[in-house]
């Protein structure tokens, strides 16, 4: 059962994500919605509950600097929560 807010899209691209005053920059985005996106996340130390600092690109829309929340952790993927306000990515509902 699906239980988000808003469609995810398939992502493209790179997000450099910050925890602990440790930058990793080598993450793909794997989809993303604006509530927030699934990241790999290769050899990462990203445990559930972190708080991280995200710096990305969005077509059409520039570049993003948001806080998120890590929700979930399976193999080398990371779901993030946004917990900033703003848009991301328009909704496509």
């Amino acid at each position: 059962m699906e239980h988000r807010w808003s469609m995810r899209q398939p992502g493209e691209g790179e997000v450099t994500i910050c925890y602990l005053g440790q930058c990793f920059s080598a993450c793909s985005i794997l989809n993303i919605s604006s509530d927030g996106m699934l990241i790999e996340i290769p050899g990462i130390p990203l445990p559930c509950g972190a708080l991280v600092e995200l710096t990305f690109d969005v077509p059409g829309m520039g570049a993003r600097r948001l806080r998120g929340l890590v929700v979930h952790r399976a193999g080398q993927d990371a779901g993030v929560m946004f917990v900033d306000d703003g848009p991301v990515v328009p909704d496509m509902d």
